[in-house]
């Protein structure tokens, strides 16, 4: 009865062994599609990208400082066109994709989030 319960160990311990060797197995790595993932390539570039989107909306004279990036997200490259004043009180933020469709806008001005000075705020009284 011993010798068939070591062998019963035994035999499972060879197979708990064999499995976890082949777990460990690597597969088999195509190098050039795991290692660099692919670049999207823009279907417009930068330039082509902001004239899309001037043509589209309107940028405020008033906000003659101009900055721009790109990044790529999800395999998505994305296009941010941002515009201020000297002062930070108005800016306008604008990304487009690769394809030069608008996806988020953002208008920002001073005035729009202070009240006015004439505006007072309610008198509260208990109900």
């Amino acid at each position: 009865m011993k010798k068939i319960t070591s062998l019963a160990v035994l035999v499972v311990l060879v197979l708990s062994l064999s499995t976890s060797v082949f777990a460990q197995t690597p597969l088999p790595v195509d190098k050039e599609t795991t290692l660099a993932p692919e670049k999207p390539s823009p279907s417009m570039s930068m330039e082509q990208a902001l004239i899309s989107v001037k043509s589209k909306i309107e940028v405020p004279s008033s906000l003659d400082i101009f900055e721009s990036s790109m990044y790529t997200n999800n395999n998505k490259l994305t296009y941010n066109f941002y515009w201020r004043d000297k002062d930070y009180k108005s800016s306008l933020q604008i990304m487009s994709d690769s394809k030069g469709r608008i996806t988020d806008y953002n208008y920002y001005s001073d005035s729009m989030s202070r009240p006015s000075q004439d505006k007072k705020l309610p008198a509260v009284s208990k109900a």
